[in-house]
């Protein structure tokens, strides 16, 4: 595939819905760009406000905690995975909110005693615990709220 191909494909891709830097230079690799051609759209790109990583990774946060009812700690190595700055996912993660993360672990939690079956509720509490922390919700969040 030629630069223009590419550059019009991957601006047509990132109108709909938004992609990471990360992902586009996967994309553009198994494209089989060469190096300077991949620097010169992703750069382009960039520069008309096609990418922006803050914005990603605030929409990233968003689907995932609501959608996939992620925890904050997956969220953030799903993030570092794609190679996100520190920084934006600092900013991306304060836009959880306290109050709906804490009344989603506690559906989660009713959802989840609901379905297991335990010997005792000491075993039962951490099946539960296990659970909610295989989807990325603190420990102690998860321990403050088990009732």
């Amino acid at each position: 595939m030629d630069k223009k191909t590419a550059l019009a494909k991957l601006a047509r891709l990132c109108s709909r819905r938004e992609y990471c830097l990360f992902d586009l230079q996967q994309k553009l690799i198994k494209w089989n760009l060469q190096e300077k051609d991949i620097f010169s759209v992703l750069e382009f790109l960039q520069k008309e406000n096609y990418i922006n990583e803050e914005r990603f990774a605030i929409a990233f946060v968003k689907d995932k905690f609501r959608f996939n009812h992620w925890g904050s700690v997956k969220i953030k190595y799903a993030l570092q995975q794609k190679q996100i700055s520190e920084k934006f996912i600092v900013i991306a993660l304060n836009e959880i909110d306290e109050a709906e993360c804490e009344s989603l672990i506690k559906k989660l939690i009713q959802d989840k005693k609901r379905t297991l079956k335990a010997d005792s509720d000491y075993l039962l509490q951490q099946k539960v615990m296990k659970s909610l922390m295989a989807k990325g919700f603190p420990y102690e969040k998860i321990k403050k709220l088990y009732s």
